[in-house]
């Protein structure tokens, strides 16, 4: 057999393991890895209180019904709870199968632009092997299929509706007309996930416009299903246009600021995981341009780059919603290099082959990570914690952290740190919530000190309990090494204080 002829095999035979030790890693780590944070602590709230009562209210701070991300995430994330109980897994389990779906539907957009441009080429599963490999273990996408955000969910509406007008973009053929309804009703979806999102829908829109200005029935259908389902939320949720248009610009009293100032607005921000992707994004690009020029402005690129200006104009990302257009350089990357002569082996293989060592380099050391601190991460051993300190149905305060463990405890929780001033929302739950414990994690004494020591001055406390799980020398070791975050080194260490009345 032939060298040329093992390749795929090898790589066949690779994916395969992949895929089984990918599996295994989020049966074990997905309710242990990150540990509770506040956004996905927030969302859970609302999606339990949801559960229970039919009502978008988060019962660890605000307490007002929030309306302005849309009900489908909650709806979701609350059937969840129904169907599988309250818990870290059973709310990140509707991100994590929104993640999968995203990379498959983000393969079958590359798929459908490889099979129109190189319909004799034989190897389109070798293609999607990779980028199946590449996007699992690209290190912001796997944090973020884990964080119990709503971002991927949105994407997967949003990919859902390219991949079905994609044979229109590329040929400007007629669509069956509920194949243009459905779509149309994913981008609705989406947008009622999280209006974030939204900003895809603009180079969608003028493609989709250019490609079909001659077929205006299907245009309008298209947008009359977006206008109807979105219409029909802002009516049951605002009751008007104008009033939901002031709850975007108006002040909001959580934040002291408008929605639209607070969300909108790029700040420049690139996470360090993306370096060398959007560098090989940049390099593929420049060969496709180089080798053949008008194979590279084609109308599903064109989306793709609009996409990622916009982003980078309008949105405000500290982190995690550069996961919107990471599909968009994967595509990008994949299109541009299988174009490229099959001859061209090198120019064709080493950008992927050295992005895939990143990507799979960070996947192994982010999971030796966790695997080496999960003596810190049990989440039932902290619930049996709270269960042991704290009576049940008590009123706690701490930070998100332990939002899941207090509620399992069959106890109630309020943020200690989030929303408002320090003074305000002190004297508010010490006078009208009326707490009885206080949670101190050592993440919080480290990273908000003064917040804990103002707290414990404005009573008399008496200290409950320590949960102090040292980290194991694995576990110190990496820390040691500098390459990855540290925050979590703390595990769910706290100390348990009783207010004395």
């Amino acid at each position: 057999m032939k060298l040329s002829s093992k390749r795929p095999f090898i790589f066949s035979l690779f994916f395969g393991v992949f895929v089984g030790v990918f599996v295994l890693l989020q049966f074990f780590t997905l309710h242990t890895s990150p540990l509770p944070w506040f956004d996905e602590t927030f969302f859970a709230s609302i999606a339990w209180h949801w559960a229970n009562t039919g009502k978008l209210v988060p019962q660890v701070a605000i307490f007002t019904e929030v309306k302005l991300y849309g009900p489908v995430y909650f709806w979701l994330t609350g059937t969840s709870f129904q169907l599988f109980g309250f818990g870290i897994a059973s709310f990140r389990l509707v991100n994590l199968i929104a993640g999968g779906v995203v990379v498959w539907l983000s393969s079958g957009l590359f798929g459908q632009l490889y099979q129109h441009y190189l319909p004799k080429k034989t190897n389109w599963r070798l293609w999607q092997k990779g980028w199946w490999l590449l996007l699992l273990t690209d290190p912001l996408y796997y944090l973020v299929m884990h964080e119990g955000r709503m971002d991927l969910l949105a994407l997967s509406f949003a990919l859902g509706s390219m991949y079905l007008l994609m044979p229109g973009l590329l040929r400007a053929q007629t669509l069956p007309w509920y194949q243009v309804a459905a779509s149309g009703l994913m981008v609705a979806l989406a947008s009622l996930t999280t209006p974030r999102v939204a900003f895809i829908f603009v180079p969608l829109t003028v493609a989709l416009v250019w490609q079909w200005r001659r077929q205006l029935p299907l245009l309008m259908l298209w947008g009359s299903c977006i206008i109807g389902l979105y219409s029909s939320w802002v009516y049951v949720a605002f009751g008007s246009l104008p009033r939901f248009v002031d709850t975007y610009l108006g002040q909001n009293e959580a934040i002291k600021d408008s929605l639209v100032g607070w969300f909108v607005g790029g700040v420049g921000y690139v996470p360090r995981h993306s370096y060398v992707l959007i560098a090989t994004a940049l390099l593929a690009s420049i060969l496709l341009l180089y080798k053949y020029p008008r194979r590279f402005w084609v109308a599903p690129i064109m989306v793709g780059l609009g996409s990622i200006g916009l982003f980078y104009c309008l949105v405000r990302d500290y982190g995690q919603y550069s996961v919107f257009i990471l599909p968009f350089y994967y595509l990008l990357i994949f299109y541009s290099l299988s174009q490229l002569p099959a001859r061209r082996y090198h120019l064709r293989m080493y950008p992927l082959i050295l992005l895939a060592m990143f990507n799979l380099s960070y996947f192994a050391l982010k999971n030796l990570q966790v695997v080496a601190s999960l003596p810190q991460r049990q989440p039932p051993q902290v619930t049996q914690f709270v269960q042991k300190h704290i009576p049940k149905g008590a009123r706690v305060i701490g930070e998100p952290m332990y939002f899941y463990a207090v509620l399992q405890a069959g106890s109630y929780y309020q943020y200690m740190d989030l929303y408002g001033t320090t003074a305000d929302r002190e004297a508010r739950q010490r006078t009208q919530y009326k707490y009885q414990y206080l949670v101190v994690t050592d993440h919080l004494r480290q990273r908000k000190p003064a917040i804990v020591k103002y707290y414990l001055s404005q009573g008399k406390f008496r200290r409950v309990a320590r949960l102090a799980i040292a980290p194991s020398a694995l576990s110190r070791e990496i820390t040691r090494w500098g390459l990855l975050s540290n925050v979590e080194r703390a595990g769910y260490n706290c100390v348990i204080y009783r207010r004395i009345f």
